[in-house]
This record gives C-alpha cells, sequence and structure tokens, in this order.
C-alpha cells in the first residue's frame, strides 16, 4: 500500500488496539497526503469490495464473449475467404492468358487494354473483400482465445470472495494506492490484459 500523492509506502501502526495506517510524508510541509490515520479494517473492507466488483466486471465480461462467440461460424467465414482467394487465382489467369494472345496479335491494343482493366476491377474487388473477411476472421479468432483467458477466469472466481488473505491479495493486486477513504486506485496483477479484453467485448 502507498501513499497516492507521495507514493511512499504507507507506515502500518501495530503498537495500538486497532491496527492503523498512515502515510510517512504527512508532516512534510505543504504535504497533500492524507492526514491522521486510517483503520486497517475499514480499509479491508474497501479493498474486498473492490475486488468483488472488478471480478463481476470479469465474471460479465466471460459470459459476454461467450455469448458472441455462439453466433460466430468461423468455418464458414474461412470458407468465403477461400472462395475470394480462389476468384483472385482465377483473375490472375485470365490475366496471363490476355496477355498471351496480345503478345500473339490475335487480338487488337484496345480490346487488350478494355479487357485487362475488367478483369482488375474484380481483382481489386476481390482483394479488398477477401481482407475484410480476414480481419473479421481475426478477431473472432481473438475472442475464441479470450473465452479461455486465465486472468478472467482468475478474477472471476472471486465474485462471492467473503473475506481477503494474503495469497489472494499477492494474486490479484500488484500496488493500492491510498489518497483518502474516499479515493483509492487498485493496480491489479492482470489490468491490461482484463481492461483489453472488456473493451473488445464492450465493442
Amino acid at each position: 500500500v502507498r501513499c497516492g500523492h507521495c507514493h511512499r509506502l504507507m507506515k502500518i501502526r501495530l503498537d495500538c488496539k486497532n491496527i492503523k495506517m498512515k502515510c510517512r510524508s504527512l508532516m512534510m510541509e505543504d504535504s497533500k497526503c492524507f492526514k491522521g490515520t486510517y483503520p486497517m479494517d475499514q480499509f479491508e473492507v474497501l479493498i474486498l469490495k473492490m475486488v468483488r466488483q472488478e471480478a463481476a466486471k470479469a465474471d460479465n465480461t466471460l459470459k459476454q464473449i461467450k455469448e458472441m462467440n455462439k453466433t460466430v461460424d468461423l468455418s464458414k467465414m474461412r470458407r468465403k475467404k477461400g472462395a475470394y482467394e480462389g476468384r483472385l487465382k482465377t483473375c490472375r489467369r485470365q490475366k496471363m492468358e490476355l496477355y498471351e494472345k496480345f503478345a500473339l496479335e490475335t487480338m487488337s491494343k484496345e480490346s487488350y487494354l478494355f479487357q485487362k482493366q475488367e478483369i482488375k476491377q474484380k481483382e481489386d474487388e476481390f482483394k479488398e473483400q477477401a481482407a475484410e473477411i480476414g480481419k473479421k476472421i481475426a478477431k473472432a479468432e481473438a475472442e475464441k482465445a479470450r473465452e479461455n483467458s486465465p486472468s478472467l477466469k482468475r478474477f472471476a472466481k472471486y465474485t462471492e470472495l467473503e473475506a481477503l488473505s494474503y495469497e489472494i491479495i499477492q494474486e490479484l493486486i500488484d500496488t493500492i494506492y491510498f489518497y483518502d477513504p474516499e479515493h483509492i486506485e487498485v493496480i491489479w496483477n492482470y489490468q491490461d490484459d482484463y481492461l483489453e479484453t472488456a473493451d473488445e467485448s464492450a465493442g
């Protein structure tokens, strides 16, 4: 636990009936640090509440991802992409055959250029469609992988957590910044992965 203002480790007072914490810098001139002490039992209640909230978010995110994945047919998308790629091969073959006819002087230059442009337009269209479906496949595969996100599963299992333990704190929390009882910032061990997953599912 660190002070949110000076980022120094909070001092835990054990020489009293109720364990309390305070900032080591609060006596410094112009210090914005929290004045006085704060009971550790109340602090633990706040952190427990925050853990439950994050666990609920993780659980909800997993449910959303699973529901979305049910509507995605990756096999169908891959077949569609393969069809576009097949059409692209056909376009390349047609361009080669067209050039050979022109080289053998069996068709006029005007006809060659006109047909070449027609094939190119189709080729550009198929390239765009193949690229678009490719992006959708990549996104769908990423969502499938996120359904098995270890960090989301670790968080989600604590939705009904009744009490904190040293092991749970070490597993979930990197750092806690205490500004005052109304302003506490928790840096979660799996925050980046969790937020990325949550943002994707929300979008």
